[in-house]
């Protein structure tokens, strides 16, 4: 597998794995329960996390794709 391939899958995990908390986090809070604030509050922080690697992912990948094949 390309190093290309593997970032960009790499990428995509992470950004389902933020999707996934995201919307964990938006059913505690419609929850009858009322999950406390700290728990909703710290999956939407791990959610954050997750994404943002999940975009230096794709950015490698996309570094990947658009460099000179002599540059890598």
């Amino acid at each position: 597998m390309s190093d290309r391939r593997r970032f960009l899958q790499l990428a995509e995990e992470r950004l389902s794995e933020a999707a996934t908390l995201y919307k964990h986090a938006m059913t505690c809070l419609d929850s009858p329960a009322q999950e406390p604030d700290d728990h909703v509050t710290s999956l939407l922080d791990r959610a954050r996390t997750v994404a943002l690697i999940g975009a230096g992912y794709a950015t490698l990948a996309l570094a990947l794709a658009i460099a000179p094949e002599e540059r890598r």
